[in-house]
């Protein structure tokens, strides 16, 4: 199911999207059923491994929920000080939010 969900992913978004970074894991867990007693003996190493990309992949979302948090009140802070929305340059969220879309 997890491969499943990877491929249409890769196929209808583009590769190293933020979207797969979830899916990680279980393609892993998918590849590691998959190869049998082979990867019995790399248990450890593969767990970690598992383990340290599950966290790279959460420090990623959260610096891009960081950055989206940041151009969001940025934008806000512009449009409390009377700049027109259609005059701020700010991501298509706080733009199609604000009406300038």
């Amino acid at each position: 199911m997890a491969l499943g969900q990877l491929l249409l992913r890769i196929t209808f978004f583009q590769l190293f999207d933020a979207y797969l970074l979830p899916l990680l894991p279980f393609a892993l867990i998918v590849v590691s059923r998959r190869t049998g007693d082979w990867l019995d003996r790399l248990a450890w190493p593969t767990g970690a491994q598992a383990l340290a990309l599950m966290v790279v992949g959460a420090l990623s979302v959260r610096g891009m929920q960081s950055s989206a948090q940041a151009i969001w009140a940025g934008s806000d802070r512009l449009l409390a000080q009377g700049v027109p929305a259609e005059q701020i340059s700010s991501s298509w969220e706080w733009a199609s939010y604000n009406g300038r879309i």
